[in-house]
């Protein structure tokens, strides 16, 4: 009896919490081509255009340094924070530097783009809402990573968005 509810609680966990997986290809590229040194009085920011480009199209955000901490910070809050890649460096004197810029933006763009392999990542609705992309290409890449980790319950939900998304008229 006690194998029968190990077995019971382990099919529990995989249904809500199903393994991660580093995936092979993802329908979502995201690039930070370009970036922007934006003056406030003394004070100055830096500004990050990022593009992303999933089955719902191309679209592109802006995001400052401090969105891409706060990501993080919630990203090490899930189960599956320890199997994360560590967030790029903060230089405080960064934005003094094209250089120094530069050497950040690559970072943040392969940051990106490994939690963009991460199944458990995608299937997280924190990333989503740092990239703030349509619903549909939200669900098509979602969809394409639940069939990859063979996450049933989620194939059949999405799916069903899916069909809600394109009854409505969704893009």
């Amino acid at each position: 009896h006690y194998l029968q509810e190990q077995e019971r609680l382990a099919r529990r966990e995989r249904a809500v919490h199903p393994p991660g997986d580093l995936l092979a290809s993802v329908p979502l590229t995201i690039r930070i081509p370009r970036f922007e040194v934006r003056q406030e009085g003394l004070l100055s920011h830096v500004v990050y255009s990022v593009v992303v480009t999933g089955p719902g199209g191309v679209e592109q955000i802006q995001k400052e340094f401090q969105n891409f901490r706060e990501l993080h910070e919630d990203l090490s809050m899930k189960p599956f924070a320890a199997s994360l890649q560590a967030r790029p460096q903060d230089w405080f004197f960064a934005h003094l530097s094209t250089a120094m810029i530069q050497r950040q933006r690559r970072h943040l763009e392969a940051y990106l783009m490994s939690l963009c392999m991460h199944s458990q990542v995608l299937l997280d609705a924190t990333i989503w809402q740092f990239l703030s992309v349509s619903v549909m290409t939200q669900v098509l890449v979602r969809l394409a990573v639940a069939s990859v980790v063979k996450w049933d319950a989620e194939m059949c939900r999405l799916a069903q968005v899916l069909e809600a998304e394109i009854a409505a008229g969704g893009d």
